[in-house]
Formats: C-alpha cells, structure tokens, sequence
C-alpha cells in the first residue's frame, strides 16, 4: 500500500524529460522522497503502536518492524527511480543484472540465516529478504548509472530538486491517484467472489488469476522497458507521430500471439486443469476459460499500459481507473444486494469490463493516431 506514494509514480516522467541532466534531477527527487517518505511512514507505524491503534504479537519487535519497513519503502523507491534511469540510458543489461543480484540476495537472505538462527530469524526472514533484495539492486543500479550531475545521485542539490518538484507535482498527483485507483480495483475482484462462493471459490480464482497472468507480467516487463526507451527517444524529439506508430505495431504483434494462444487455453482449459490436479479441479479449470477470454486483452494492454501515460493523458489515465474502479465496486454493491448471485456471472461481467476498457483505450489512441496523421505534429494534450 504504501508503494503506491513512495514514488509519486515521477518515474514515468524521467525518459520524458529533454535533458538527461533535467531527468537526473527527477531521479534524486524521487530518491529523496522515498527515503524522507519511508522515514515518516515508520513513525508513524511506532507511534500507532504506542497508542495501542495497532497491537503486535508479544513475540514481535516494534523497532525490528519499523525499521525493515523504512528498509523496504525507500528500496522501492530507489529501485523504482533507478531502473527508470537505466530505461532511458538503454542500459537493459545492467538492469538484467540488477535482477539477477536481487534474486541471489533475496534467495540467500531469507535461507540461509534461518538455518543458523532458527525461529527467532524466522519471524523477520522474508521481509528482511525483500529489504535487502531491493537495496543491494538500487546500489548496484546507482554505482552504474553514472549521472550526468555533479558529484552523482548522493549530492543532491536542493534548489534544482525544488524546482523541478514545483514542475512535476501536478502530474505526479495525477498518476498517484490513477494508481491507487488501479491498486483498488485490482484487489476487488477478489472479495466479490468470497461474498459469492465463499473461500474456496476465491482460492480457485486467485490461484487461475495467478496462472493466466503470468505470460502477460513477464511479457510485459521486457516489451515496456523497449518500448520506454524507444518512446522517450521519440518524445525528447516530439515525434508523436513516431510513438503512436510504435504503439499500434507492438499491438498488433501482441494481439497475433495473445489471440490463438489464450482462446486455444480457454476451449482447454476445464480439460487441462482435470488432467494436471485432478477431477476436483475442474471448476478452477471453468473459471479460467471465462478469464481467458479477458485476459487477451490484458495482455495487449499489459506489453504497452503506460503509453497514455507517455502521450502525457495523465488525467484521462486517471479517469480511465477510476471508471474500473467504480465498475467493479457497483459489481461487488449488486453481489451484496442479491442481484448477481452465481460466480460464473460474476466472472462473465469481470471479463466484459476489462474488454469494455480496453476497447476504450484503444478507440482513445486510434483518435490520437487520426489526428497526428491529419496533422502531422503529434501535438497530443490531456
């Protein structure tokens, strides 16, 4: 929950600003802020507990907690700023190894103590685990990133970082709100199938939610990190037109791949699903053929989802969330009222609404095509 403010979502505007100098800038201000973030968010976490708002468990340590939450709030926002930087810079090796680092770190932080220190690690393991896999890559993303500011990202220059933070803080609060509206409406479905088919029926869907996503985020990672680059390329030179371009051939090219294989996976899906867990599975198997469906356009939309955000939509991009958002609440009010009450229904109408956005998304980017062939200056605004 607290990503979602640990960053402003500024990373986004870091390939979009003309001057590498200017976006090194945009970096420190976010680092500076995650970290001062971080710090005030543990106070307040040791001082909730002290009032008794929050009870822990007596075998759980205020200060150990605290502290592995300003650990991880401020890794997210290094990491965050940092891979952003090595985006715009083209440097995808060096966040390979980033990656590659973060993985042995956290692998090896949440192993191998517990074998030496025994339950009383084991309480704090994972969560020291993801704080130190977060900060050992924002380190080694910092040492290679090589800003083109003086004395580097750890000398921050505060009039320069408050003047581009009085530039960006409009957008910045657009793209937080847009994200936490994304954040809500990405839990929900979740809750709207307990109140339906109770825990077991959330089980067998956050389980298929998983499974069918996975193509979709691994995808996605590497064709938006390409995608990134290439449009901050074309943005620092106004080519609009050069963007929208890009935008509709990676689409395409996703629709092309994602179409045969997901509706193929949803015909089998009951079938596959019987045959790997066993007969008791199949119903797991029947809601992940209604999701696939849906999940075509997630993909499509998965590979590319921030080219709103980098046509500079902002406010149509937070408008576009929220409208999920209200959506799927209005669902989960018509769940609770009676009037939806089979799971399969519920699953039908989530899928109807993921399309019907989507759909939405691309009638907004195929406007914007038109006018900047029309045009031809790409001259695109909120």
């Amino acid at each position: 929950m607290a990503a979602v403010v640990a960053t402003w979502q500024l990373e986004h505007r870091v390939i979009l600003q003309g001057a590498d100098r200017r976006a090194a800038l945009l970096v420190q201000l976010i680092c500076t802020w995650g970290i001062a973030f971080a710090a005030v968010l543990s106070l307040v976490f040791i001082a909730l507990l002290l009032s008794h708002t929050l009870v822990l468990p007596p075998d759980l340590s205020t200060t150990s907690l605290a502290f592995l939450l300003f650990l991880t709030v401020s890794g997210i926002s290094l990491t965050q700023a940092m891979r952003a930087w090595l985006i715009r810079l083209g440097a995808f090796s060096w966040i390979a190894r980033g990656t590659v680092v973060a993985s042995v770190v956290t692998a090896t932080v949440a192993i191998l103590p517990a074998f030496l220190f025994g339950a009383e690690y084991q309480r704090y393991g994972l969560l020291m685990a993801q704080a130190s896999g977060l900060l050992v890559t924002a380190l080694v993303w910092l040492k290679l990133g090589r800003p083109p500011v003086p004395g580097g990202f750890f000398r921050v220059r505060w009039k320069r970082i408050c003047t581009i933070a009085r530039a960006e803080w409009y957008v910045g609060l657009v793209l937080t709100l847009s994200n936490a509206a994304k954040t809500g409406y990405g839990r929900m479905p979740t809750p709207v199938i307990t109140s339906v088919g109770g825990a077991v029926a959330a089980g067998y869907f956050g389980l298929v939610e998983r499974v069918i996503a996975a193509p979709s985020s691994l995808l996605a990672q590497s064709v938006c990190a390409a995608f990134r680059n290439q449009i901050g390329e074309f943005a620092a030179r106004r080519e609009h037109g050069a963007i929208v371009h890009l935008y509709w051939r990676i689409v395409m090219v996703a629709f092309g791949i994602a179409c045969p294989a997901y509706l193929l996976g949803a015909l089998l899906a009951p079938e596959v699903f019987s045959l790997v867990f066993g007969e008791d599975w199949r119903t797991a198997g029947e809601y992940a053929s209604i999701l696939l469906f849906g999940e075509i356009f997630v993909f499509v939309l998965a590979t590319v989802e921030d080219a709103a955000v980098l046509l500079d939509l902002n406010r149509y991009r937070l408008s576009w969330h929220i409208g999920q958002l209200t959506m799927i609440a209005s669902l989960w009010g018509a769940v609770i009222a009676g009037w939806v009450t089979r799971i399969h229904e519920v699953l039908w109408i989530l899928v109807g609404i993921r399309i019907l956005f989507a759909l939405i998304d691309f009638s907004v980017i195929a406007a914007i095509t038109l006018r900047v062939r029309r045009s031809g200056l790409g001259n695109t605004s909120d």
